[in-house]
């Protein structure tokens, strides 16, 4: 089968992340991504990206939480 489309390929080459802690909160993720940038440590393009992807994930996680309260509340409701 021939194929209609070329396999994707990466943009750009992998990210080396300076060492710091990924394992915090979001928001404290993101400043150290902000600081590495400001640093030189790591590009301002990159570094956007990064924030940009990490505020996608703790949006999910969000909604994640949201719907695990509905349905608790939801929960409790039909009992009573």
């Amino acid at each position: 089968m021939q194929r209609t489309c070329s396999p994707l390929r990466p943009s750009r080459e992998p990210v080396q992340l300076p060492d710091f802690n990924v394992e915090g909160t979001p928001t404290a993720t993101a400043q150290g991504l902000i600081r590495a940038a400001m640093r030189g440590e790591l590009a301002s393009d990159a570094a956007a990206e990064l924030v940009s992807a990490l505020a996608s994930v703790a949006k999910l996680r969000e909604v994640e939480e949201l719907e695990a309260r509905i349905a608790a509340l939801e929960s409790v409701a039909a009992q009573h």
